[in-house]
């Protein structure tokens, strides 16, 4: 064995769904998608989308969703649920 075999046998530990996460699993994939594509474009208001996530019963906070639109970068206020 060498050293890059061994790297492929370590894990990825990924954090538990976060509400977003859920939200988006429960969603028919249409609105999933819409609502993931104005999550991660960098021009869309996290307020005005809570807001109207609000209005269809999920209570999820802004600052929730930019926690989950930074899922890649984990370590610097990104969500672990990715």
């Amino acid at each position: 064995m060498s050293l890059l075999d061994d790297l492929k046998n370590v894990s990825v530990v990924k954090g538990p769904q976060c509400s977003v996460a859920r939200m988006l699993n429960e969603l028919d994939p249409k609105e999933s998608a819409a609502v993931l594509a104005v999550i991660d474009d960098m021009d869309s208001s996290l307020t005005a989308l809570s807001a109207i996530l609000l209005k269809y019963g999920y209570s999820i906070n802004a600052k929730t969703l930019r926690r989950h639109r930074h899922r890649a970068g984990r370590g610097l206020d990104g969500c672990a649920c990715q």
